[in-house]
């Protein structure tokens, strides 16, 4: 009679484990989640779309929507490393150009969300929105400069003067851009360069790099909590070069983060953190301006 007893008892046990969603004897749910989510906020109040979000180690990434919604789904154990599942502490990062970059943690056991899980919670969401703090405002203006002017002592024609106002926040801000030495007399002057024109045509893939040949990468380092005004970017070409329409102006500044994982900027790709086309995929704010090429004039906007 005890041994029916007993074998009723583990029989029960057995049931109940099965039927539970965690097993409390294994650090692996049951029925584990194949998909994280969550919640992203900028702490500015503006819509947190196009953040990247990236799980580091599985190398999989997603874009949050214009509600700041992210999902990304898990692959099955066997499809993990060497077909074993991952097992320990994974991080998922959020990155946007103008923000702190920020992360949270994921627990893996076998290849599938542990039990004990601090970031997120058992069923895969993230416990509370995470919130990106800003640290770089970007915003351009452009005029054309009227033939005949003296600017470092030489007289320019068919010019553009574009104008980059940066405003930075509570955090220090190293910034890359392209820089050049301009001859002038027994010494030179520092000039900045490298500006994109993209055609806004819906249309089209247009665009024109501009880029002093003699250029070179060239860091800033700006304090917290200050406005910096940059006019120095002068562009003498032949408008000739353009086809007739409205162009978005692009200086190539990015602000560098140096806690960025070596990993994800190789998911991004190399190319888009220096002068490249690329760079203008990365998830970037940017107050610029638009400017219309035609066949007898150049409008500023």
């Amino acid at each position: 009679m005890k041994n029916h007893k007993l074998i009723f008892l583990v029989f029960s046990m057995l049931l109940l484990i099965q039927n539970c969603t965690y097993n409390p004897f294994q650090n692996t749910p049951v029925n584990s989640p194949t998909t994280i989510s969550g919640v992203l906020k900028f702490d500015d109040g503006r819509e947190a779309k196009d953040i990247l979000v990236w799980l580091e180690g599985f190398e999989l990434s997603t874009s949050s929507d214009s509600s700041g919604n992210f999902q990304i789904p898990i692959p099955p154990p066997e499809s993990q490393g060497y077909g074993s599942g991952f097992n320990g502490l994974y991080k998922v990062y959020f990155y946007h150009v103008n923000y702190k970059i920020d992360s949270s943690t994921l627990n893996f056991a076998k290849g599938n969300l542990a039990n004990n899980q601090t970031d997120f919670g058992i069923d895969g969401k993230l416990k509370s929105p995470k919130i990106l703090t800003k640290i770089l405002d970007i915003e351009t203006k452009i005029s054309p400069i009227p033939n005949n002017e003296i600017y470092d002592g030489k007289e320019l024609e068919d010019s553009l003067r574009v104008t980059v106002q940066l405003k930075t926040y509570d955090n220090i801000v190293k910034i890359r851009c392209r820089i050049w030495n301009k001859p002038f007399g027994m010494t030179t002057l520092l000039r900045r360069t490298g500006v994109f024109f993209i055609k806004t045509d819906s249309y089209s893939s247009d665009y024109y790099a501009y880029n002093n040949p003699d250029s070179f990468e060239y860091y800033y380092i700006l304090d917290t909590n200050k406005i910096y005004t940059w006019d120095e970017y002068i562009l003498e070409f032949n408008y000739d070069n353009f086809t007739t329409g409205e162009y978005e102006i692009i200086p190539f500044i990015f602000p560098v983060q140096d806690n960025i994982p070596q990993e994800l900027i190789r998911h991004i790709g190399e190319r888009s953190f220096s002068f490249n086309p690329e760079y203008l995929e990365l998830p970037i704010h940017r107050n610029s301006c638009k400017i219309q090429f035609n066949t007898d004039s150049v409008l500023s906007r």
